[in-house]
């Protein structure tokens, strides 16, 4: 008889340890032929030796295999509330192997095939996963998780374009939006399909806007994921901060991965270009055959190269700085550094991949450090990244405005959206 010591968490980041131990009741066990499996194809064939200190048991990691089969799906549109097929659902099909000592060959014994477990692109600290509960993270029947961002819940920075991932265990039918204006509160229901696992949350004022939110008069909203009446997550809230004083900054609105499997966003401003160039060369005879047929260092005049450029890359390098940040935007916002996927959000809406330079920060906390603190970012991309503030304001259409004493006029495109204070310069 086969049975499972040790298995992974229901819902497992799959950048982590994922161990499996079984065991046999058998003493004549030799190994034990696994089979990982979706239920339909077969995703790795292992086989599994006892070692000295348990002759019928075996365990195994199956990180390697299974950080292998999982995504974070990044794109960008205007749909509020979008299933993804983020999470990967897994099986084991466990066979004993039976060695018979008299006849000395191996039969197959009893077989077991494990329940469903579920793996998502998420990698925890050593400290944290030691102590993880996968109920903080996903919407079962009776927890109220948080999404996956380690993003500050309640955010007074520029809103800008951002996306909220949810892990749901078929509990979660819904996401309630509340629109706080100025004249009372609104709550916009969206629905959620159970059967998929996982999903995101649309929160940018584009997306809001096509789907029939006004923005005028907005202070603020609140996101949640609810089944029926009960609220099934965590509350996250995101207000506009109208400061006329930054009016005259421009801004770069970055997208990452987190830790977490979801998607982070924050908008950084006055971003300096330094442009390199790579070139490739090759070496020639500067003396060889002019057009009249002599051997000579020049042609018609002009000197005959020594060295010829094949190819040449330019790419540049940019500096932005943050808003200034309290201290658990200090301590989140380095997060940037460790990310694979990181993106610059274009003007006409597309995502830029981009390469990180930073490789250490400084978490402010106020108790040690005087005033306010802003985090500088360094990244490398091809050039052009840059573009007018005249250019971000063609052919584009109002479609609200925020704010009452002074209100800002929310500008959209076919792909991209941009408030504009009354002044006429481009904010976000």
């Amino acid at each position: 008889m086969i049975t499972v010591i040790k298995t992974p968490a229901l819902f497992n980041p799959a950048l982590n340890v994922n161990i499996w131990q079984i065991q046999s009741n058998r003493t004549d066990i030799q190994s034990f032929y696994v089979t990982v499996t979706d239920g339909v194809n077969i995703i790795s064939k292992l086989q599994l030796y006892p070692n000295p200190s348990n002759r019928q048991g075996s365990a195994i990691d199956l990180q390697q295999i299974l950080k292998n089969v999982v995504q974070t799906t990044i794109k960008k549109n205007d749909i509020i509330v979008q299933e993804l097929i983020d999470v990967f659902s897994y099986r084991l099909e466990i066979t004993e192997v039976i060695y018979n000592v008299t006849s000395n060959s191996t039969s197959l014994g009893e077989s077991y095939t494990t329940p469903f477990y579920n793996v998502f692109n998420g990698q925890l600290p050593k400290i944290t996963m030691s102590d993880y509960d996968f109920a903080t993270l996903v919407a079962t029947s009776a927890s109220t998780p948080k999404f996956l961002t380690n993003k500050p819940a309640s955010v007074t920075k520029y809103w800008t374009t951002e996306y909220l991932y949810y892990l749901n265990d078929g509990r979660a039918t819904g996401v309630d939006i509340h629109l706080n204006y100025s004249t009372g509160t609104i709550v916009k229901p969206f629905p959620i399909n159970p059967s998929f696992k996982s999903g995101r949350v649309n929160i940018s004022p584009r997306g809001l806007v096509v789907n029939g939110v006004s923005l005028e008069n907005l202070q603020s909203f609140t996101v949640n994921l609810v089944a029926g009446n009960t609220v099934a997550s965590q509350t996250v809230t995101r207000y506009y901060n109208n400061l006329s004083s930054d009016c005259q900054d421009e801004v770069v609105n970055m997208i990452w991965s987190n830790d977490l499997g979801g998607i982070d966003s924050m908008l950084f401003k006055n971003p300096q270009e330094t442009r390199k160039v790579d070139k490739v060369t090759i070496k020639t005879n500067p003396y060889s055959t002019n057009s009249a047929g002599f051997y000579t260092a020049t042609d018609a005049n002009i000197y005959q190269n020594n060295e010829v450029i094949i190819s040449s890359d330019t790419t540049s390098e940019y500096t932005v700085v943050s808003d200034w940040l309290n201290n658990a935007e200090s301590a989140w916002i380095p997060s940037i550094m460790s990310s694979k996927a990181v993106y610059v959000e274009l003007t006409n809406g597309k995502l830029l991949p981009v390469k990180v330079l930073n490789d250490s920060a400084t978490v402010y906390n106020s108790r040690y450090n005087k005033g306010l603190s802003q985090y500088t970012l360094q990244f490398q991309s091809e050039s052009g990244l840059l573009t007018s503030i005249v250019d971000r304001i063609n052919d584009a259409s109002q479609v609200g405005m925020i704010g009452t004493t002074n209100p800002d006029i929310v500008l959209q495109t076919a792909d991209y959206e941009y408030v504009i204070g009354l002044n006429g310069v481009v904010r976000v």
